[in-house]
């Protein structure tokens, strides 16, 4: 996130909360929001806004932010290809095979 979407962030979070905010806090908060993709971020706030009566802690933002990413990606990695793919009579052994060694 660039130093003036980081400004908008916390922009956003001011007029949202209310709230008198300590110059050192909004320069530790402006230097962490540094870390996070903007898209999430802004995703982040919109659901504080809508759950949290105050101004959330970093700790709420890092979650929040983290859920954004996680819900914004694939569910899965799609695998490569493992190989050739078995016959049905090699497939067939294969799963004896392991049957086999289970029973053992």
């Amino acid at each position: 996130m660039t130093p003036d979407q980081a400004d908008q962030i916390l922009l956003t979070l001011a007029s949202t909360w209310n709230t008198k905010i300590s110059d050192p806090t909004i320069i530790t908060w402006r230097n962490r929001l540094a870390t996070l993709d903007y898209n999430h971020a802004c995703t982040a706030v919109n659901q504080l806004a809508d759950t949290s009566h105050w101004w959330p802690s970093w700790a709420q933002m890092k979650e929040a932010a983290d859920a954004a990413k996680r819900a914004a990606g694939p569910m899965f990695e799609a695998l490569p290809p493992a190989g050739e793919a078995l016959s049905v009579k090699e497939q067939r052994a294969a799963l004896a095979e392991a049957r086999a060694t289970l029973t053992r």
